[in-house]
């Protein structure tokens, strides 16, 4: 069994991340989601999530894309999610790419070996969680 292991807020679960989350299928057979906490998205973000982390899980859990959703590190750059998640790969969205950068200096200044993949954008123009979400 492969684990992959992808990050995200998953605020309104729309069509982009759908086809992330089936994007991320190809890559491996047990999909794991570490979702933000809300304090962390506030803190990413400036604005608090639009659902709960736990409407945000149980939305992810009942699309049927994902096997495991656990939430993510409180502190940034910590990766300590790594230790509780076991992956074979992580994944990142295509927008990831502030995320993807820490964590490849993560596994370096580790040490660590991890395969990482960026995954292609669905319509970007469309479904990116900015763009949809109400002002």
């Amino acid at each position: 069994m492969t684990r992959v292991l992808l990050f995200g807020t998953f605020d309104g679960l729309h069509e982009g991340h759908k086809m992330m989350l089936k994007a991320a299928g190809k890559c491996g057979d047990h999909i794991v989601v570490a979702l933000a906490p809300d304090d962390v998205v506030l803190r990413l973000k400036n604005r608090a999530p639009n659902a709960s982390f736990n409407d945000r899980e149980a939305t992810l859990r009942a699309s049927g894309l994902v096997d495991e959703v656990m939430g993510s590190d409180k502190k940034e750059g910590t990766y300590k999610i790594l230790e509780i998640a076991k992956p074979d790969i992580v994944v990142f969205g295509y927008d990831q790419t502030a995320l993807a950068l820490d964590f490849l200096r993560f596994l370096e200044d580790t040490g660590t070996k991890m395969p990482t993949k960026i995954l292609e954008a669905f319509a970007p123009e469309r479904y990116k969680s900015s763009l949809m979400r109400s002002p």
